[in-house]
């Protein structure tokens, strides 16, 4: 599925660089070549959803699920697709389908996004239990805002104790180059009273 392990991470500066219409064309004659591509359609499913099509986005998505079902990659893509088109209560049955198809960093950023999904239902409970899934506030790939969006689920839902910890913890890892990231916790822990220096 993804021999040389681009994760998507990778193939997401493709789309983007000097090339970008290049590798739009090669993916395009990959996927003619071979309906089912995972890199091909992975690619094509990126350039949708930086055009916004997420009709595309989905259908690119649903192609990847098909060929490879036992995989995450197109589950997760075709949640992805929904959630962006303001459909998140469907984007959640295939982000479940995502997350009993994945382990480790990549089920915790599947469960960060139902999280997402659940908040814009405003199910803050269910929000809450899957961010605390997938925001592990000691795992190396966890950011300042990664800290940030655990401690506001945590106020939201009544976890003050926590939330102020997390905002704190989230200011601390907060890089100087991240000045609005740093004012919005330095203005979340001082609505709680928290002085801030």
């Amino acid at each position: 599925l993804d021999p040389f392990g681009l994760e998507g991470r990778g193939l997401e500066s493709l789309i983007t660089g000097a090339g970008a219409e290049r590798v739009a064309l090669e993916a395009r004659q990959l996927v003619t070549f071979h309906p089912g591509s995972a890199v091909g359609n992975q690619l094509l499913a990126l350039l949708a959803k930086r055009a916004e099509d997420y009709g595309e986005m989905g259908a690119r998505a649903a192609a990847i699920a098909e060929e490879y079902p036992k995989a995450a990659l197109g589950y997760q893509l075709r949640g992805d697709a929904l959630r962006l088109a303001g459909e998140p209560a469907q984007a959640l049955d295939w982000y479940r389908k995502a997350a009993a198809r994945s382990s480790g960093v990549r089920q915790r950023a599947v469960w960060v996004e139902m999280a997402t999904c659940y908040e814009t239902l405003g199910e803050s409970e269910q929000a809450y239990s899957y961010l605390a899934k997938g925001v592990t506030p000691h795992a190396l790939e966890t950011t300042h805002r990664d800290l940030y969006l655990r401690g506001a689920a945590a106020a939201m839902t009544g976890r003050v104790d926590e939330a102020l910890a997390l905002f704190q913890w989230s200011l601390l890892k907060t890089p100087d180059s991240d000045a609005e990231h740093r004012a919005r916790v330095e203005r979340s822990l001082s609505a709680f009273g928290v002085p801030v220096e």
